[in-house]
C-alpha cells in the first residue's frame, strides 16, 4: 500500500467527512497537476505563495496533519513534551470516543433521508 503526503491525507479525511470518498491517488494526481504538490507529495512554492497550502510550524499543527482524523480537536487536547514530542490528552480521547458512540447510536436509528441529513449536521460538521 502506497503512503501519501500528509496533504493528501488531510484533503482525503475531508472529502470522506463531507460524503465524497475517492482515492488518494486521483487527490495526489490532482494536487500535483494543479501544481500544488510535487512528485515527492510536498507542497510546492506556488502552493504556500498563493495561500492554498499553509507552512506548519507548529508540533500540534504537524502532528494534526501527520494524523488527519485528529484535525478537528482543538489544540487544547494535546500535550506537548519538552522534546516536542505531541501526544492526545486521555480526556479528549474519552470525549471523541462518547461522540463516536452518540453517531453510531444515531445512525443506528436512521430510517429515511431526513434523518440521515440530521444525523449528518449534528455529527460531521
Amino acid at each position: 500500500m502506497k503512503k501519501y503526503s500528509p496533504l493528501v491525507e488531510q484533503v482525503y479525511y475531508q472529502l470522506f467527512q463531507q460524503g465524497n470518498p475517492t482515492s488518494k491517488e486521483f487527490i495526489f494526481n490532482y494536487l500535483k497537476s494543479r501544481n500544488l504538490l510535487d512528485e515527492h507529495g510536498q507542497p510546492t512554492k506556488y502552493a504556500i505563495e498563493s495561500g492554498a497550502v499553509e507552512k506548519v510550524t507548529s508540533p500540534i499543527d504537524k502532528y494534526k496533519a501527520q494524523h488527519p482524523v485528529l484535525v478537528n480537536f482543538k489544540n487544547d487536547d494535546f500535550n506537548v513534551n519538552d522534546k516536542l514530542e505531541v501526544s492526545v490528552k486521555p480526556k479528549a480521547v474519552n470525549k471523541y470516543l462518547r461522540k463516536l458512540k452518540k453517531l453510531n447510536t444515531s445512525l443506528d436509528k436512521v430510517e429515511n433521508e431526513d434523518d440521515l441529513k440530521r444525523v449528518k449536521k449534528t455529527y460531521l460538521n
